[in-house]
């Protein structure tokens, strides 16, 4: 997730590659691709926080002239994660979603600028506006067509 912060370097890992043996073997990350598609399409502009829960945090990138914005959840919980969160009044009106195709459904902004993201139980999901530059670029969308 350090690909869509502003803050810290962003990086790939070997083990996010290739996986990791030892005595807790972990597999490679799933749709790694599609994260760094996220870091170059929606990873810009201001950053809000949203860190009131301890199994659920989540920001939003705001984007910039050139580069739409995105949300992002986050949730290492036992439940579903929930963020009611401002992307901006610039999007009220428009249909967002997951661009990692793993959550379901779609949200649709309101007038003031907010709406309701979610992501599953141990998951993530980065959502960002169906019109967004660069969304046909996705795996998890494209899974889904």
């Amino acid at each position: 997730m350090i690909l869509l912060r502003i803050d810290g370097y962003p990086c790939v890992f070997y083990g996010d590659l290739y996986g990791c043996g030892g005595s807790n073997p972990q597999q490679p990350m799933a749709q790694l691709e599609d994260f760094i598609k996220a870091r170059r399409w929606f990873a810009y502009g201001e950053v809000r926080d949203y860190w009131n829960h301890p199994n659920c945090v989540a920001w939003v990138r705001t984007g910039n002239e050139n580069f739409d914005g995105c949300a992002v959840v986050c949730c290492n919980g036992d439940s579903p994660g929930t963020k009611w969160m401002d992307v901006g009044k610039e999007h009220a009106g428009e249909t967002w979603s997951d661009v990692l195709g793993w959550r379901q459904g779609k949200v649709v902004i309101n007038k003031d600028g907010w709406a309701e993201f979610s992501c599953h139980a141990r998951s993530a999901s980065i959502w960002a506006s169906d019109n967004a530059r660069g969304r046909n670029e996705f795996q998890g969308l494209r899974a889904k067509l």
